[in-house]
């Protein structure tokens, strides 16, 4: 649902007409009171990627798609896993730090623009990470710290 802006209470307190002051302030009541305008409730998700127990030498794009998305992954929150550190912090849509509640399917990739000057990545990760990915995750209300996954480059 899309939601309407509200009216200023500066212009509402400037109105000289009584039925005017009403009628925006029943105006404003209803645009807050009416359902999706708050947004959807995120929660924190961060965590370590390992590649065979090691922190990974290059930065790794780590990506997580609710389950029920029926091939449209607008509800997916994306993170840079930090090279050297393995560590990551999901990001919805738009910036927001966490991801609503519920059941994802993780996948785990190279970064795109990672490549060594002749144009080779320099790790190739299976594709049981990513493209036929078999990493989920569930993602509980509150925080979620320690959404760990140790990844094996051996097929």
């Amino acid at each position: 649902m899309v939601c309407f802006p509200v009216v200023s209470l500066y212009s509402m307190l400037m109105m000289t007409d009584r039925f005017s002051f009403l009628l925006a302030a029943i105006c404003a009541f209803l645009i807050v009171a009416v359902p999706g305008c708050g947004g959807v409730k995120l929660h924190e998700v961060s965590g370590k990627v390992t590649i065979d127990g090691e922190v990974p030498p290059i930065p790794l794009e780590i990506r997580f798609e609710p389950v029920d998305h029926k091939g449209n992954t607008i509800g997916a929150g994306t993170s840079i896993v930090q090279k050297n550190s393995g560590t990551y912090q999901i990001f919805y849509p738009g910036g927001q730090p966490g991801l609503p509640a519920g059941e994802y399917t993780v996948l785990i990739d190279v970064v795109p623009d990672d490549e060594t000057s002749d144009g080779q990545t320099p790790v190739s990760i299976p594709a049981k990470y990513n493209s036929r990915t078999e990493l989920k995750a569930a993602i509980q209300p509150g925080k979620n710290e320690n959404v760990d996954f140790d990844i094996s480059l051996r097929r």
